[in-house]
């Protein structure tokens, strides 16, 4: 029987994966709040409410650099860091 480990993902936050179960809100991965607009890592692996969350888990370099793959032209890793408003949103 084999078994397959997931990587550990709780760097990301304690409330990292929780979700609000309405679609035009997320869960900020460090406080918990529920907030419509958030800071993005790896397209939803997690979401952070405020720069002051999204510091506790990335350095400012470490995160502008993620960013700045995302919108490079040549972007191989589309949606690894990026701001989002959820408002409205029915989906």
């Amino acid at each position: 029987m084999s078994t397959v480990l997931k990587e550990d993902m709780s760097w990301l936050g304690p409330h990292q994966g929780e979700s609000s179960g309405k679609p035009d809100t997320r869960i900020c991965s460090h406080c918990g709040t529920e907030t419509n607009a958030v800071y993005v890592y790896n397209d939803g692996e997690a979401f952070y409410c405020s720069q002051e969350c999204l510091l506790k888990h990335f350095s400012e370099d470490e995160w502008n650099e993620y960013v700045d793959r995302t919108e490079a032209p040549e972007a191989l890793e589309p949606g690894l860091a990026y701001f989002a408003d959820y408002s409205g949103c029915l989906w």
